[in-house]
């Protein structure tokens, strides 16, 4: 029986890897592509023995150990072609930082490591490099003042890069990369869920929510109060509420739900900062390790059960809430044409979006926000004076977030807040087009995937004079202390910015001014803002360390 093994196949297998990097991986985006990818290499496993066999008239085990040679050649080539682009030939080699960055987009995850400090990462390595390093094989992370425009404005030739591709082909708003069929969904669907008119439906019951933590601070006056957990626990209860017309009762449990860990596992994937492709190749292993697939179904099975009841309400004491309208019924009038409109992929995913983008980052600009203003009583004072001047006769209790957009002070203080820890403190990325694109003088090339980390344009002299000062004043009173007003960015802009921007800012005014017309406030005995700043997690968003803050009632001490 004539052998199958011959060298010149082994030498055209090498050719076809080589060929496969610079013709396909190097120049098309296959991120979408890696389930085809997966069954090409295993068909290619399973039928080239079988291919080998027939046409080669070989035993049966040269042929598997010819395909498993072809095979290894055939990848062996296609990574040696891709390490020796990175290493010599790509054009992001002119830009600095770490060697090794240049082999693999994994090297960055592999430093973030366990500590998940991806924000603390990179704000190292733009002091070591400076304002454009490069942080993976197609990475840069840039913190350039030009950048949030370049990068962000609708005008801007950058794009959503696969890294938004967590739900394709079913993606919701903030997952869809087309511009054009985003826009039409943010502006037909999307927009009249935030409206003036819905923010005064949503205000009562994201008052109900503050008045519960107000009598959790209440039952604790002088005791250290974990401020992490429960501004997590509130914004919880408001977007879970606003989503599915339901009370969760977070607050009054006074714990972290069991689907709150498990959605922070799930995050938690997110912030090592892995390429999507191989985010994807996970989703494809049996088992569920990070709980993502117990989440999305608990939440499709919220959606389902509000659809199906109009989204009503329990006419039960503890489970009331004002009426009005939720962000999904407003998201329900584009999806109730089909049938069984609550079993839509994208609904469900859109109804996932509400919940994950509204709890944590108002938990995160919330904790952070009291963090500033148990080190600064005179800031916490003037807030209070404002506010009070605002109401005028009114008692405490009349306050509305009206009063609080009045506040010129108050919105200066939580501006402030945004900056120096916005919610994705990594921030967001952006790919260049084909032809490149500038950011300021710098060229960046085409098909290169960038960051723009807020963390660190936020504290940036060249941006923001006395940038680590919260100064309050630099909003109204004093805009020079803002070098370069186009890059705070802290809800992303355009089109692309996050639609709930107003809803956040909401809550955020309706709890700082409730409590502190209220309270005073100090950091607990031992406590000193180290854990939030330096042990709280980048999931993409933030994931908070415990902060322990002791609230008196104003005038308790004289």
């Amino acid at each position: 029986m004539a052998e199958v093994f011959h060298p010149s196949l082994l030498l055209t297998a090498a050719v076809a890897g080589v060929a496969t990097h610079i013709v396909y991986f190097q120049r098309c985006e296959y991120t979408r592509h890696m389930r085809t990818l997966v069954w090409l290499f295993l068909g290619a496993i399973a039928a080239g023995p079988l291919l080998l066999a027939r046409f080669g008239a070989a035993s049966i085990t040269a042929c598997i150990l010819t395909n498993t040679a072809l095979i290894g050649t055939f990848v062996t080539a296609t990574i040696l072609s891709t390490l020796f682009y990175r290493l010599f030939l790509n054009p992001l080699n002119r830009f600095p930082g770490p060697y090794l960055a240049r082999l693999s987009n994994f090297w960055i995850a592999f430093h973030v490591g366990k500590d998940l400090n991806h924000h603390l990462k990179l704000e190292a390595l733009h002091r070591q490099y400076g304002s454009i390093v490069r942080v993976g094989a197609n990475r840069l992370s840039i913190i350039h003042p030009d950048v949030i425009d370049a990068g962000l404005k609708n005008d801007s030739v950058a794009s959503k890069g696969p890294s938004y591709d967590h739900d394709h082909p079913h993606s919701n708003l903030h997952g869809l990369r087309d511009k054009k069929v985003h826009d039409k969904l943010r502006n037909n669907v999307w927009a009249p869920a935030f409206s003036d008119r819905a923010l005064r439906e949503y205000e009562p019951q994201v008052r109900v929510f503050v008045d519960k933590v107000l009598a959790q601070i209440a039952k604790r006056e002088g005791q250290p109060m974990n401020l992490s957990m429960w501004f997590v626990l509130f914004s919880f209860d408001v977007m879970w509420a606003l989503a599915f017309g339901k009370y969760y009762g977070y607050i009054d449990a006074g714990e972290r739900h069991e689907m709150q860990n498990i959605l922070d596992n799930a995050m938690a994937v997110l912030g090592l900062s892995l390429p999507q492709w191989f985010m994807r190749l996970l989703r494809m292993l049996p088992g569920d390790s990070t709980g993502h697939f117990k989440f999305v179904r608990y939440t499709n099975s919220e959606l389902e059960d509000s659809v199906r009841n109009n989204f009503a309400q329990k006419d039960d004491a503890e489970l009331k809430l004002p009426p009005g309208k939720v962000i999904s019924s407003y998201l329900l009038e584009h999806y109730k044409k089909a049938p069984n409109p609550e079993t839509n992929l994208m609904f469900q995913s859109d109804a996932r979006l509400i919940v994950v983008a509204g709890s944590d980052s108002v938990a995160t600009t919330t904790t952070f926000l009291f963090h500033e203003l148990a080190k600064h009583p005179e800031i916490v004072s003037r807030i209070r004076e404002d506010i009070r001047q605002i109401l005028g006769d009114r008692s405490v209790e009349e306050y509305t977030d009206a009063d609080g957009v009045r506040s010129k002070y108050l919105n200066g203080v939580i501006n402030e807040a945004l900056r120096l820890y916005p919610p994705s403190p990594a921030g967001v990325n952006r790919d260049t087009p084909p032809e490149g694109m500038r950011v300021g003088d710098v060229y960046i090339p085409g098909n290169v995937n960038f960051n723009m980390p807020g963390w660190i344009t936020g504290r940036d002299e060249s941006i923001y004079v006395r940038a680590h000062e919260l100064i309050p004043e630099r909003w109204y009173s004093q805009p020079e202390l803002i070098k370069n007003r186009g890059a705070y960015a802290p809800f992303a802009k355009g089109s692309w910015g996050c639609i709930g921007k107003n809803l956040a800012l909401m809550e955020l005014r309706s709890m700082t001014a409730n409590v502190l017309l209220r309270y005073d406030m100090r950091m607990a005995p031992g406590e000193d803002g180290w854990r939030l700043q330096h042990k709280s997690q980048d999931h993409g968003m933030m994931c908070l360390a415990p902060f322990e803050v002791v609230f008196t009632p104003v005038g308790a001490n004289g």
